[in-house]
C-alpha cells in the first residue's frame, strides 16, 4: 500500500504574471510512503520551498539518510521563486517518517 499526503509549504500566495496561483496546481508538496516487508519503507515526492528553505530542507534530509535527488524550478516568474527539491528514501519505516517529519519541520520554521 502507498499512503501519499500533500501540504503546502510556501506561506502566503503565490503569483505569476498578476494571477494568483492554486497550490495544488503549481507549489503542493506531494509526499507518497509505501511500508515493504520487513518494516522497511520506501517514500518519495518533492519538497516545493523557497529559496531560503533550500539548505535547511536538504541538511534535515541528508541527517535522516534521505537523499535529495534533484533541485530545480517548475515556473518562470513566480513570485516569490519556488524551488522543487525532490527527495528517495529508503529504511526502516520509523526513521523515513522522522526524516520526512523534520524536513517538513525545517520547511515550516521561522528563519
Amino acid at each position: 500500500n502507498v499512503v501519499q499526503l500533500s501540504t503546502v509549504l510556501v506561506p502566503g500566495t503565490v503569483t505569476m504574471d498578476g494571477r494568483t496561483l492554486t497550490p495544488a496546481l503549481a507549489y503542493g508538496t506531494p509526499i507518497n510512503v509505501q511500508a515493504l516487508e520487513g518494516g522497511r519503507a520506501v517514500a518519495t515526492g518533492d519538497f516545493s520551498i523557497t529559496g531560503d528553505k533550500v539548505a535547511p530542507v536538504q541538511a534535515a534530509l541528508t541527517a535522516h539518510g534521505i537523499t535529495a535527488t534533484a533541485l530545480h524550478s517548475h515556473l518562470i516568474g513566480e513570485e516569490p521563486k519556488i524551488y522543487y527539491m525532490h527527495f528517495w528514501a529508503d529504511g526502516p519505516l520509523p526513521d523515513v517518517l522522522q526524516g520526512l517529519r523534520a524536513a517538513l519541520d525545517a520547511a515550516r520554521s521561522p528563519q
